[in-house]
């Protein structure tokens, strides 16, 4: 894939080359003194489990073209959240964890749906907690956008407050809100 990153770099950041071959990149600079130990952790990686994007496909139960993308259709995912939800998958199948620092846009929140339905296909019980309940619903729409359409059912809601008008909207549509209640 060929992807032109226009950002412009300074003295502390450099152009990031994902690794992904995901038809969308966000472009995006990373600090220059980390920027070689990603390219490593990236390429190891990648010699563990062979092609980064199969990988994230398989462990989230997707073909390539869905986390991808084609002509036709966007994939669910970036290149640069591809790359970091690899990452997150086998610091997670490794028992470590991982920690997502990116810039406002980059999409945090979707490498974070991400993880949360590789969490439910691996047979585990993934916790969401947010100190802005307004977040919950950020969620949810990342969570719908890459396919979990019911993922709204299968949210707990731990703010007992969240009821009625104060229920956080998931879309324009009437009742399509959650609500401490929305489980019950």
């Amino acid at each position: 894939i060929e992807r032109q990153n226009v950002e412009a770099e300074s003295v502390h950041q450099v152009r990031y080359e994902p690794t992904s071959n995901a038809a969308y990149a966000v472009g995006t600079l990373v600090p220059r003194n980390m920027q070689t130990a990603m390219t490593k952790a990236l390429a190891a990686l990648s010699a563990r489990v062979g092609n980064i994007d199969e990988y994230v496909a398989s462990k989230l139960g997707y073909t390539v073209d869905q986390v991808n993308g084609t002509q036709e259709n966007p994939g669910f995912f970036s290149a640069e959240q591809m790359d970091a939800l690899a990452l997150a998958i086998d610091n997670v199948e490794s028992g470590a964890g991982f920690i997502i620092g990116d810039q406002t846009g980059v999409g945090k929140g979707r490498v974070v749906a991400g993880v949360l339905r590789y969490a439910l296909l691996a047979g585990r019980v993934p916790v969401f907690v947010t100190k802005d309940p307004g977040l919950y619903g950020d969620m949810v729409r990342d969570l719908r956008d890459i396919g979990m359409a019911d993922a709204h059912t299968r949210i707990f809601v731990s703010n007992n407050d969240l009821r009625g008008t104060d229920a956080v909207p998931l879309s324009d549509e009437d009742g399509d809100a959650l609500s401490s209640l929305s489980n019950l």
